[in-house]
């Protein structure tokens, strides 16, 4: 499990600071979920160029959330490899919080909500918290391309 954490870090700290030369961010969910096994039979989700207004509120407010979470599990020593605070109380409430918040989301923008909620069936909290961490990343990453794609560089006549 120390790998996975680890690995959690790297998928954050990478999408925190934009550096996508030290692993190739993946563009579109069939890359997504070659990189990702543990998504490999995820059933789609609606892609965020897609998103309404109000769902690109929703997204917004849960991203915001995961990060404020993660934010957290700093603070409490979860991602320093010299403390170990994984049986903390207050760690167990922030990642079940993050998921909980996560998962309402992708529940809702899922193609088909009983394959999403089939698949999401029996996992552990921190295989589920680093697929919500995954999915937000690469969702925040698809609606930026979405956003300047739709930006027009020429003037108004």
């Amino acid at each position: 499990m120390e790998d996975k954490t680890i690995e959690t870090e790297n998928i954050i700290e990478s999408a925190d600071s934009g550096n996508a030369t030290e692993t190739k961010t993946p563009e579109t969910w069939e890359e997504l979920t070659a990189a990702y096994p543990e998504l490999a039979d995820m059933p789609k989700l609606k892609p965020a160029y897609t998103f309404s207004p109000t769902e690109t509120g929703l997204f917004t407010i849960m991203a915001q959330h995961v990060d404020d979470g993660i934010n957290e599990l700093r603070k409490l020593g979860w991602f320093d490899n010299k403390v170990r605070a994984r049986n903390n109380g207050k760690v167990a409430l922030e990642l079940a919080s993050m998921v909980e918040y996560a998962d309402r989301f992708y529940r809702s923008i899922a193609e088909d909500e009983a394959k999403y909620d089939e698949f999401m069936r029996g996992r552990t909290i921190m295989d589920l918290f680093l697929m919500m961490v995954t999915l937000t990343r690469f969702t925040q990453r698809e609606l930026g391309k979405s956003t300047r794609s739709k930006t027009s560089s020429k003037t108004a006549e």
